[in-house]
């Protein structure tokens, strides 16, 4: 199983045009709003929550000083003005329009997280072509992707394809092995 790490919030790195560290994020954050250099388990939990709350709730006053999160403020802003405006959106990757008669309810965060799970899945589409391409003519195959996540049945002689399956994921990625969902175990990050 490959399974992005912090993947909404990469997302929106890219949407913002802002380069986060290939290691943890939620840590990055962390030391950001602590000012901190060594993070605890709860300081790490806390900045986890943080980032989460920015996908589902908005940007909280407190995390504004940080940039990553002023930037997605002003995102989520100027993506409303662009839909109240035009009366649609478009998506990142396949420039798809979601218009305003198809989206009743909307407020800004909601519009926001359409978005972001549009995003999500085109971007997807995108990688698993990839894979596919890397996989064409060996017998390991993709055989489920959810959301953050691809699982593999890897022949053991084709172990190496990982490597490659890594590279066009393009982001960093979890790598667990096992012969089942029980018995994965944490390779790489």
């Amino acid at each position: 199983e490959m399974d992005f790490d912090a993947y909404h919030i990469r997302l929106i790195a890219e949407l913002i045009n802002y380069k986060l560290p290939s290691g943890s994020v939620h840590e990055y954050f962390a030391k950001k709003f602590y000012g901190i250099e060594t993070v605890t388990k709860e300081e790490y939990e806390t900045s986890k929550a943080m980032s989460f709350q920015v996908l589902y709730g908005g940007v909280p006053k407190e995390l504004e000083s940080i940039e990553y999160f002023s930037k997605t403020k002003q995102y989520i802003f100027d993506l409303w003005d662009n839909y109240i405006n035009k009366g649609y959106i478009q998506t990142p990757v396949f420039k798809r329009r979601l218009y305003k008669q198809n989206l009743p309810d909307m407020k800004p965060q909601k519009l926001f997280n359409y978005l972001i799970q549009a995003y999500e899945t085109e971007r997807n589409i995108v990688v698993m072509e990839k894979i596919q391409q890397i996989l064409k003519n060996h017998s390991s195959k993709l055989i489920l992707y959810t959301y953050d996540a691809f699982l593999f049945d890897l022949a053991k002689e084709e172990l190496h394809l990982k490597d490659k399956i890594k590279k066009v994921m393009g982001f960093p990625v979890k790598i667990h092995l096992g012969n089942n969902y029980n018995e994965m175990e944490l390779l790489s990050v």
